[in-house]
């Protein structure tokens, strides 16, 4: 979904796999990111991953913050993205 654009840029703080986007129709706020090492491989993952869910509405603001703080531009860190190896 391109609501889920911060994907690329998301990381699971535990095991260290990129955060893949959730869509749940049913929810108010249906845009969420979760840790791909749960979704692959459940509760049984060797690396102890839970879900790790975060809404897509909670990182927004944290990332506007962050690219004020640092005066960066969203539109040039988007740039380097394939250069990076992001898709």
């Amino acid at each position: 979904s391109p609501e889920l654009w911060l994907g690329q840029f998301l990381y699971c703080g535990r095991c260290g796999t990129r955060m893949s986007g959730w869509t749940q129709k049913t929810h108010k706020e249906p845009y969420s990111y979760v840790c791909s090492t749960f979704r692959r491989f459940g509760e049984t993952n060797k690396t102890g991953c839970r879900l790790h869910r975060i809404k897509h509405g909670e990182v927004v603001p944290l990332v506007e913050k962050y690219m004020a703080d640092t005066e960066q531009k969203l539109e040039e860190v988007l740039a380097l993205a394939p250069s990076l190896g992001w898709e």
